[in-house]
C-alpha cells in the first residue's frame, strides 16, 4: 500500500514576503530595479496598461519622509508613451520584473 505524502508544513524560512522586506537602507526596489528595467503587468492597471503588457522603468525618485522613513517611486512608460509613477505597494500588486533591460540612451 502506498503511503500518502505527509501534509506540507510551512516553515518561517519559506515565507516569500521576507524577500520583499526593506533592505538595510529601508528601500525595497532600488537594489534590483533601475532605469531601463522591463516590468510585466500582472493585473490590468485602470486606463494605463492591460494585463501582460510590458512597461519600461524610465525614472526613479527616492527620499526620506518627515518621520525618517524611506520613500521610493518608479516611473514606468507604456508602449503608447504614457507614463505613471508607482510606489512599492503598487508594484507588488500590479507588476513583476522579467529580468530584461532596455537601452534608454
Amino acid at each position: 500500500m502506498v503511503q500518502p505524502d505527509p501534509p506540507f508544513k510551512w516553515e518561517h524560512g519559506d515565507d516569500e514576503d521576507d524577500t520583499f522586506a526593506p533592505g538595510v537602507d529601508g528601500f525595497r526596489y532600488t537594489s534590483y530595479l533601475s532605469r531601463g528595467s522591463e516590468l510585466v503587468v500582472v493585473q490590468e492597471i485602470d486606463g494605463f496598461a492591460r494585463e501582460h503588457a510590458i512597461l519600461v522603468l524610465t525614472a526613479t525618485r527616492v527620499g526620506v519622509d518627515p518621520a525618517g522613513g524611506a520613500q521610493e517611486e518608479y516611473q514606468c512608460e507604456s508602449a503608447t508613451g504614457d507614463r505613471r509613477w508607482f510606489a512599492p505597494d503598487q508594484i507588488d500588486d500590479w507588476l513583476v520584473s522579467n529580468g530584461k533591460m532596455r537601452d534608454l540612451r
